[in-house]
């Protein structure tokens, strides 16, 4: 188990759930410990919420495993995304820009069935089914698309 100072643990079913500032870049982790980022910077998608951070590579050399964000982005991005054939959304709401039409949306890591993204359009962009979309829609520009995720597929509200 790791030794952390200045750091606050808790087990629950089993699994030890980790505390601090910063994922850790030492101590002895096993696959499946959890750690929650408390404090995050207004620079991070989903600014000023706990991250939480699930230990993919366990470690036994004290160099602190590998860990992967969980939970579907949070939050504004004041980053406008490029409408593109794939686009990755970084926050729940991103504006989009361009004239390219998307065929697929990137899955946001614990992303789960029924959870939704909004798409700011302030191009004039389109979506296909020929991906991850289920209906295709042109973008208004300044009228919110919503995009819901059934586990499979994006469906737009528009």
């Amino acid at each position: 188990m790791a030794q952390l100072p200045f750091r606050d643990e808790l087990v629950a079913s089993n699994t030890p759930v980790y505390f601090g500032d910063t994922v850790p870049t030492s101590g002895d982790f096993n696959l499946g410990d959890l750690f929650i980022v408390t404090v995050t910077s207004n620079a991070t998608p989903g600014a000023m919420y706990p991250l939480m951070y699930r230990c993919t590579t366990a470690s036994a050399s004290h160099n602190g495993g590998s860990w992967t964000p969980l939970g579907a982005p949070t939050g504004y991005s004041s980053s406008v995304l490029a409408s593109a054939a794939s686009i990755v959304p970084i926050a729940r709401v991103s504006k989009v820009s361009g004239t390219t039409t998307i065929n697929s949306i990137a899955v946001p890591a614990g992303m789960v069935a029924g959870m939704s993204i909004t798409l700011i359009p302030t191009g004039a962009w389109a979506t296909t089914i020929s991906g991850n979309i289920g209906l295709a829609s042109t973008a208004v520009s300044g009228k919110a698309l919503i995009m819901t995720w059934d586990g499979s597929t994006f469906y737009p509200s528009y």
